[in-house]
Order: structure tokens, then C-alpha cells, then sequence
């Protein structure tokens, strides 16, 4: 999990999400809602929720929520004219971080949040349990700085490197137990699978194997893969590794190795197939995801469509871009999770409710042994 920004998703989301958009042997892709499948696995140490894993998400320049700009700059005034209270910086936090996320990758954030009061509070939680931390660099005022350089971010740097305020290194060694990125001389504490608990680890270098679902590469890089579009990824040399997220125009192998939202469509980094164009539902990534499209298959052949989000019991088809939102699965009459087909939004699970791959866990729970799980005290982390 990365520092005070995405995810729990993400946490962003969002690595998972570049993964599975790399690895495109589902015709459906990422804009049919792998998304949605994928989320619930970065969601989230943190109270961001994965920042450097936000490359594989869509977002377009804008300029910041005024919102959340004049809440973070209040929570930095207040810090620095004598110290605030934790829930004051948190607060400021989630107001700016979930501001920009909803603003500048809207292919995702509803998928993952049902509402921005939904985001804001499920970031409360992070970010309170990440201030009590053992050895982490995050207190009221740092955090609150934090909220105040994020808010200030259009989205082109929003989905670049943190803010160095939002990066501060903690105290513990690598291999140290830790639950947070904040609590690292590294940056990152790479979690055990299904654990809220993982260990300080140093960050891979450019050209290093790295973890797409974790963002383990050094700031500024992202863990971008070698396969071509299409093409199941078994090949030892065409694993994740860190690398330089490449321009529009610049030469492509797939969605991964582009920057920000840009895709990969005939070996070059791209915008993507506009709202009403044709496109090709087995390249993932075809349509343009700033603008929150999917391609969904008619008598004609593929067509690029604004994705559609749904509440709990209404009819969803993700096939036809009718998306379930707040991690809501789309599950048919069976009870299985369908990305076919027709089914019912069925929402997330809460704390302490059963879950499993057809009924994942409203953020910030893991899904652990079966039942829905917030995050632990960090100090229990052995």
C-alpha cells in the first residue's frame, strides 16, 4: 500500500487494474469492468490507497475542487499558527483526495465509491488508524500540508508523483512488520496477501520485477509490463518491471507502459476511440477512458458508450455498460458474479459480513477468511 493518496483503491486502483488491462486474454477488458474485480485487492493500508499505482487509471487536466483547495490550505493555516487535531487533518485530507480522485479518474472512482461521502469516509478510517502507526512520518500537520499541495493538483499532476509532502519516509527498517507506506524508511510496506500486515521493503529500481497490484517501483516510475496487447503474459521476460510511463505519440506495447490515461491502440500511446466511434472489445483500453467509456458490442460490430453506474438491486449488464457501483457485483441468477450478462447490483459487504469473489467488502475491509475486516491496529503487526 502506498502513502497518505489512491484505494483503497487504489488504492486507486489501480496496478491490478493496469494488469489486467496488459494481460487482455478477457475480450471484456478493463472498460467492462474488470475494474470492479480487481479493486477490492488494493484496497488500501493506507489512506491513499496506492498513489503510484493510479497510472493505470483514466483522469484529464483540470484544475483542483475549490473545496478541497480551501480545505487543505485551512488545515495547513491552522497547523502551522500553533497545531490541529488529527481528525481536523484528516478531515482536510479526505476532502482533497477524494475531490481530485472523483474528478480526475472518473472511470474508476465510481466503481470503487458509490459517493463522494462515500470515499471520504472510508479514507476517515485509513488515515486515522495510519496517524497512530508506530513509527510512521504522518502527524496532523504534516498530513495536513499534504492535503493542501494534493488539492492545489490538476489531474495531469495529480496522477504523477506525490507531492513530496505526501511522501515523507518513516522510521522502520526494511524487513521491519509494518501495516503502512508511511511507517517506512522505504516508503513501502509491501502487505502480505490477504493481511492487513506486511514488511518494509526497499522500492525496485527502473528495470527491477516489480508488484503491479502494490505500486513497489521508486517514485516517478511505474510497473509497466512487456506483453503485447492481447497476449497472455507467461513469458519470464515479459513480467512487470519498473520503467518511465511513456508520452502520447511515444511507441507501446500495451496500456501499462502509457502515462496517465492515455492507452495503447496500434503500438502507440493514445487518447483512445471516442463516444459514438467504433471500437474493438478485444483491445483493452479501446475507448477513451477519460471520458468514462466502454465499448459495448451491437449487430455492427463494438461502439464507444458512457458507462453507466447503478445502485443496489437495480438490473446491471456490463456487456452493455451498465456498471454496479461502490464495488457492488453484478451477480446472476445464480448468485455468480456474470461479466457477460444480465444480473442484479448486489451491493458490498460491511464489517463482519460474509464476502467472497462474488461479494467483495465496502472500502476500507479486506476481505480475510470470508468475513469483511477494517484494518488492524498497526502495533499488532509481528
Amino acid at each position: 500500500m502506498s502513502s497518505v493518496r489512491n484505494v483503497s483503491a487504489l488504492a486507486v486502483l489501480t496496478g491490478l487494474i493496469s494488469l489486467a488491462a496488459a494481460c487482455a486474454s478477457d475480450p471484456a477488458g478493463p472498460e467492462s469492468g474488470s475494474a470492479g474485480n480487481v479493486a477490492q485487492s488494493t484496497g488500501g493500508g493506507n489512506a491513499d490507497g496506492g498513489k503510484d499505482s493510479k497510472g493505470g487509471t483514466g483522469g484529464v487536466p483540470g484544475s483542483a475542487g475549490a473545496g478541497a483547495a480551501e480545505a487543505g490550505a485551512a488545515a495547513a493555516s491552522e497547523a502551522g499558527a500553533g497545531g490541529q487535531s488529527l481528525d481536523s487533518a484528516c478531515s482536510a485530507y479526505a476532502s482533497a483526495r477524494c475531490t481530485r480522485f472523483q474528478a480526475c479518474v472518473p472511470t474508476y472512482f465510481p466503481i470503487l465509491y458509490s459517493s463522494l461521502a462515500d470515499c471520504e469516509q472510508a479514507t476517515l478510517v485509513l488515515c486515522r488508524n495510519e496517524l497512530s502507526a508506530p513509527g510512521t512520518s504522518r502527524t496532523a500537520e504534516s498530513l495536513a500540508e499534504c492535503a493542501s499541495d494534493m488539492a492545489a493538483q490538476n489531474c495531469a499532476d495529480w496522477q504523477g508523483p506525490s507531492p513530496p509532502s505526501c511522501e515523507l519516509p518513516g522510521s522502520r527498517a526494511d524487513n521491519t512488520p509494518c501495516e503502512y507506506d508511511s511507517q517506512c524508511e522505504s516508503t513501502l510496506c509491501l502487505r502480505a496477501t490477504q493481511s492487513w500486515c506486511g514488511v518494509c521493503k526497499a522500492r525496485d529500481i527502473a528495470g527491477a520485477a516489480c508488484d503491479a497490484g502494490q505500486a513497489t517501483c521508486v517514485h516517478g516510475l511505474r510497473c509497466a509490463n512487456g506483453c503485447t496487447n492481447g497476449d497472455i503474459c507467461d513469458a519470464t521476460d515479459k513480467h512487470f518491471r519498473c520503467a518511465e510511463a511513456k508520452a502520447k505519440g511515444a511507441v507501446c506495447e500495451n496500456i501499462t507502459q502509457c502515462q496517465g490515461a492515455l492507452t495503447c491502440l496500434g503500438g502507440i500511446c493514445t487518447t483512445g476511440v471516442g463516444v459514438g466511434e467504433a471500437c474493438d472489445r478485444s483491445v483493452s483500453g479501446n475507448c477513451e477512458r477519460s471520458a468514462d467509456l466502454a465499448c459495448v458490442e451491437g449487430p455492427n460490430g463494438g461502439t464507444c458508450v458512457k458507462n453507466a453506474y447503478l445502485g443496489a438491486n437495480a438490473v446491471c449488464n456490463i456487456a452493455t455498460a451498465q456498471q454496479c457501483s461502490g464495488l457492488g457485483k453484478c451477480n446472476g441468477t445464480d448468485g455468480r458474479y456474470t461479466s457477460t450478462g444480465p444480473g442484479i447490483c448486489m451491493p458490498p459487504g460491511g464489517e463482519g459480513e460474509a464476502c467472497s469473489s462474488d461479494k467483495v467488502c465496502r472500502q476500507p475491509a479486506l476481505c480475510l477468511g470470508g468475513v469483511c475486516t477494517s484494518p488492524v491496529d498497526a502495533a499488532t503487526c509481528h
